[in-house]
C-alpha cells in the first residue's frame, strides 16, 4: 500500500508497538518527514522526541550533512582527518592526485602577501641538531635523486678534492696573486699546469707544474697550443713576448 497505509496501521506500530517515526520511516523506504506528515493527517498525537534520537537528522541520505561522512574520502573536506589515516607506512588518500593549473592559480592566490608561521622565530640548536642527525647521509650517492651510478668523471673528482684546492693556492700565493702572462693582479685567475693535466697524472699536484695566468690568458694559450701535450717549451715561447717575470727568468735559466 505504500504511504497509503491506513490509520489503524499506522497507529498500531506509532502507538502499540511503539516503533519511532525513523523505525516506520525505514520500514516503508520513506523519508520519515513523510511518516511525521501522514501521522498528522490521521489525527494521531506525536509522541515527544525520544532522548535516543534526539539531535539525529530523519533520513538516512541526510544523516552525514552536519560533520558525520560515511566516508574516508569526505573526512578530508573539513579537515577532520582520522589518525589511522597517517600510521606510519599508510598511504595518504591524496597521494598522486593533480592538480590542474586553475587549481594551483588559486592556491597561489589565497597565499599571495601570507608569511610561513614560523618566519623571524630562531631555530633552536637542539632541533638543528635533530635536523641534521635525520638527513645525514640522506642524499648521498645512490640515496640522491640526482644518481647516476658514479658517472663524475676522475678528472672532474680531483679538480674538485681538496688537495687540489690547496695546490691552487700555493700556486697563487707564490705567483702574489698575479697572471705571469699580462701581469693583472687579482682578478679572474687561474692555475695553468705546465705539463698538462691529463698527460702527466704524477705532476698534476707539483708545485713548480703549475702558473698563474688570468682567464683570459688561460684561454688564449690552449687556444694556441691546445689542451694536449704541452710543455715547459710552449709556456715559454708564449710568455717571451712579455716582459720578464718570474716565471720568465726561471724559463730562461733552466731552473724550472
Amino acid at each position: 500500500m505504500g504511504l497509503q497505509k491506513n490509520r489503524e496501521w499506522l497507529s498500531k506500530k506509532y502507538i502499540d508497538e511503539g516503533k519511532s517515526i525513523i523505525e516506520i520511516g525505514r520500514l516503508l523506504k520513506q523519508n520519515p518527514t513523510t511518516i511525521w506528515r501522514q501521522l498528522l493527517k490521521y489525527g494521531i498525537s506525536i509522541k515527544k522526541q525520544s532522548k535516543e534520537f534526539k539531535g539525529k537528522h530523519f533520513s538516512p541520505y541526510t544523516e552525514f550533512k552536519k560533520g558525520q561522512h560515511p566516508s574516508l574520502e569526505t573526512e578530508f573536506k573539513i579537515g577532520n582527518h582520522p589518525k589511522s589515516e597517517f600510521k606510519k607506512g599508510k598511504t595518504s588518500l591524496r597521494k598522486g592526485v593533480v592538480l590542474s593549473d586553475i587549481t594551483k592559480q588559486k592556491i597561489g592566490i589565497s597565499k599571495k602577501g601570507q608569511s610561513p608561521p614560523n618566519k623571524g622565530i630562531p631555530c633552536p640548536e637542539e632541533t638543528k641538531n635533530k635536523i641534521s642527525k635525520t638527513l645525514k647521509g640522506r642524499y648521498t650517492r645512490e640515496k640522491s635523486p640526482s644518481w647516476k651510478g658514479g658517472l663524475t668523471p676522475i678528472d672532474r673528482q680531483i679538480r674538485n678534492s681538496t688537495d687540489y684546492s690547496l695546490w691552487r693556492k700555493i700556486c697563487f700565493e707564490r705567483d702574489n696573486f698575479i697572471c705571469q702572462k699580462c701581469k693583472e693582479s687579482g682578478g679572474r685567475l687561474s692555475v695553468h699546469h705546465i705539463n698538462n693535466f691529463a698527460d702527466f697524472p704524477e705532476l698534476r699536484f707539483a708545485i713548480d707544474n703549475g702558473v698563474t695566468l688570468c682567464i683570459k690568458c688561460h684561454k688564449e694559450y690552449h687556444k694556441i697550443y691546445g689542451k694536449r701535450n704541452n710543455t715547459k717549451e710552449q709556456l715559454k715561447e708564449y710568455l717571451k713576448k712579455e716582459g720578464l717575470t718570474k716565471w720568465k727568468k726561471k724559463l730562461m735559466e733552466g731552473n724550472l
